[in-house]
């Protein structure tokens, strides 16, 4: 999964191979689902994966995925993203590093 984003009360949930799956409900209520990384809540609409974010952009506030879609973030969590996708990125570059030793 992509990610997830919230439009009324809707959760769009955006998945790797293309499909949108829609369920009714709201992030407050799933987030908790998903609070480990790589998941992140990154705007009040969107919860992201990580694991599929290809870059950030801070100037447009958001993160490019895999995909070539954009997920916003909001202004007050810049950093917070920021950080979080660097400390994913270095997590998975040293589990990586492990498994070729």
């Amino acid at each position: 999964m992509l990610s997830i984003e919230q439009k009324a009360h809707y959760l769009l949930f955006h998945l790797t191979d293309g499909q949108t799956l829609r369920s009714r409900g709201t992030l407050d209520k799933i987030e908790n689902s998903f609070a480990a990384l790589p998941f992140l809540r990154c705007h009040k609409s969107y919860l992201v994966n990580l694991a599929f974010v290809t870059g950030l952009d801070r100037e447009l506030m958001i993160f490019r995925m895999v995909d070539g879609t954009n997920v916003h973030i909001r202004r007050e969590s810049l950093k917070k993203a920021k950080d979080a996708w660097e400390t994913y990125l270095f997590q998975t570059a040293r589990k990586d590093g492990r498994n070729h030793a």
